[in-house]
């Protein structure tokens, strides 16, 4: 309020603003400012009080109010992040009123603070006041890490690590970003080749895909989840070299190779049929990897025959065998005296000299066994021998044999052609299976008069089995089995003879050992059964289907392979045999032929199949499958029966 002094009589000039005296800030309402007011008319002095209302506006105030949304963190800590700005221009004496409760611009991803303090502004001509309203970025998990494994490439886990929109993901932070086991994240030389380390990202709204690179630890061969690989002798569990080891990374995928030069060990070659195997290194052990050799066969032992009366050599033997077998000094068809001599006794021997105590064994090596001799006795009162080098023949414990009228078959007469190195003297109670011609005899020293049967070589799935009741010894030393023919549908089932012990002719019918994968064979299929005494039949798997085993179980004298389903399923090799085995899917005729209702080709189609048609094979067969003196000839399973195997007649496709 202003009280100007004047004249009674004088007029008051209103719009001189010496008269006004109008505060700092302010001026004179004009035109629209007055808001529907009128300023007064020049007032005169009189002797009465007169009060006049002038209307005055506040001067414009630029920038008055500046409101800053800003982020603070979960913890309510202000962050440096700003998502706005809003600037507020006033009139000096206004009053501006901040209420962030009130409506205020939303922010995707973000939620205002709640309960935060209403401010109120009085504008004056100095008047710059700033003012923050909090926002809190809410809940996210729109950033997805993936792990990827430098070795190979491979994304092995995702992580959605949780966080705040407008929050900065440390990716080197162990809390966020979960590190597999076994893993680390890579450094700069474990890098592949133009790939970096993603920098930290920032949570949004919208999804975002960061890689971040991790590396499988060291694992040494002597680490508790290296390899172990076991190297058996076939059909067996007796090693026959050291487990070896093999390490890696984490995450690596290691290939063992059986015919690798790294798996050579000396004297023995890898069996053909074994694949490759492979196995990915992880935290705890992996599965064993089973090799499985045959001894090299070996004639690098000498038998020298020492005449112990002239020290001369009279004689000398190379007796074949298996590398890491022994020759049996004892068995007198290994070790006999040439002819005219007798092994020396000793009260014979030569003076400070001793038939060998120990048996040699095969090895990479030559060796020369001595053996003193002593000539024989003669009718005079002399010794033969000392008159030079008698080299002895070849024997066998019984006459050559000839092929009998029924059954054909031609076979050794003895199945004794070599000396035998045995690799595993079957149990009682146990099964084998003929792989030539073979004869059963009567008797454990075999001769033509005493054979009671014969059985021609078969294909492997008709193969003859024999069930082991006994062991003896012929004449000379070599072992027979006593065995009980188990071929039901065999004219020569029940037969109880003796057959020869050689492996060169009998071999286990079960697999002993763990393999990978099999392969079923049998024409007929095998079951899957729920207990390894296969019973609770579950399910058939025809032939050619592939199967992966988790481990080997035995029942019995039997074994049985268990299935990485659970499920049992004999080992008999007559029915399954190991590895992957390629089945023939089609077959093109090269010439015109007949289909056939059964595999002995004993009832023809009417309608012959001509030549250049091509048939899909449904399986294999043979004929003749139970017959005892023919071998049987490939026969496969197509549309409507069978048609032949020669390879003169169809060609065939895996």
């Amino acid at each position: 309020m202003n009280v100007p002094t004047g004249k009674t009589g004088e007029q008051l000039d209103l719009n001189d603003n010496k008269n006004l005296n109008i505060p700092a800030g302010y001026h004179k309402a004009t035109g629209n400012e007055l808001d529907g007011h009128t300023q007064p008319e020049n007032p005169t002095y009189t002797t009465t009080p007169k009060t006049v209302n002038v209307f005055l506006v506040g001067d414009d105030v630029n920038d008055a109010v500046t409101v800053h949304y800003a982020v603070q963190d979960e913890t309510g800590k202000p962050t440096a992040n700003e998502l706005s700005t809003d600037r507020i221009n006033s009139k000096v004496g206004q009053t501006v009123t901040v209420n962030p409760s009130g409506k205020q611009p939303t922010f995707d991803g973000y939620t205002i603070v709640p309960n935060q303090a209403t401010q109120q502004i009085v504008v004056t001509p100095d008047t710059h006041k700033q003012v923050t309203i909090y926002y809190t970025g809410d809940a996210n998990s729109h950033v997805i890490v993936h792990l990827v494994d430098t070795n190979s490439g491979n994304t092995i886990a995702t992580d959605k690590p949780e966080g705040h929109t407008g929050e900065t993901l440390d990716l080197n932070d162990n809390s966020k970003v979960t590190i597999p086991d076994g893993y680390h994240r890579s450094d700069k030389n474990e890098l592949p080749d133009g790939k970096q380390q993603s920098g930290n990202p920032t949570y949004t709204t919208k999804d975002q895909d960061v890689d971040v690179y991790i590396t499988g630890n060291d694992i040494t061969p002597n680490d508790a989840n290296a390899v172990t690989v076991h190297h058996y002798l076939t059909g067996t569990t007796h090693p026959v070299h050291d487990d070896t080891k093999v390490g890696g990374r984490v995450g690596q995928t290691v290939k063992i190779d059986p015919q690798a030069n790294g798996n050579a060990v000396t004297g023995y070659t890898p069996d053909a049929d074994q694949t490759v195997q492979l196995r990915t290194l992880g935290t705890k052990p992996v599965s064993d990897v089973n090799i499985y050799y045959t001894p090299n066969a070996s004639n690098n032992i000498t038998i020298q025959y020492v005449d112990g009366s002239t020290g001369k050599v009279v004689g000398t033997t190379t007796p074949k065998g298996y590398y890491d077998n022994q020759v049996d000094l004892t068995n007198p068809s290994v070790v006999k005296a040439p002819k005219g001599y007798h092994l020396a006794t000793a009260n014979e021997l030569p003076k400070g000299k001793q038939q060998p105590a120990v048996n040699p064994t095969y090895s990479n090596k030559d060796q020369t066994i001595t053996i003193f001799v002593f000539g024989d006795y003669t009718g005079n009162g002399g010794t033969t021998g000392g008159s030079g080098v008698v080299v002895p023949t070849k024997t066998t414990d019984q006459p050559k044999a000839s092929t009998p009228a029924n059954p054909v078959v031609t076979a050794p007469a003895t199945n004794d052609a070599a000396p035998q190195v045995q690799r595993r003297v079957m149990k009682k109670g146990e099964v084998v299976y003929s792989l030539k011609n073979i004869y059963l005899y009567k008797n454990k020293t075999f001769s033509k008069k005493e054979r009671k049967a014969g059985y021609v070589s078969k294909p492997r799935v008709y193969r003859p089995m024999f069930v082991v009741i006994g062991h003896s010894y012929s004449k000379n030393g070599l072992l027979r089995y006593k065995v009980r023919d188990v071929n039901h549908l065999t004219k020569n089932r029940h037969l109880v003879g003796y057959i020869t012990a050689n492996f060169d002719y009998v071999r286990p019918v079960y697999y002993q050992g763990k393999h990978q994968t099999i392969t079923v064979i049998n024409p007929r299929g095998v079951n899957g059964y729920k207990r390894k005494d296969l019973t609770g039949h579950s399910v058939k798997y025809k032939q050619g289907t592939v199967l992966h085993v988790s481990k080997v179980v035995h029942h019995n004298l039997t074994t049985r392979y268990v299935l990485t389903n659970g499920q049992y399923i004999t080992a008999n090799r007559k029915l399954v045999m190991t590895g992957k085995k390629k089945m023939p899917r089609t077959i093109r005729l090269k010439r015109t032929i007949n289909r056939y209702k059964d595999a002995n080709f004993t009832h023809k189609n009417k309608k012959r199949i001509q030549r250049g048609t091509k048939l899909k094979v449904l399986g294999y067969d043979y004929s003749h499958a139970n017959s005892v003196s023919k071998h049987g000839m490939l026969r496969y399973r197509v549309a409507g029966g069978y048609v032949t195997g020669n390879s003169k007649f169809v060609k065939v496709h895996y």
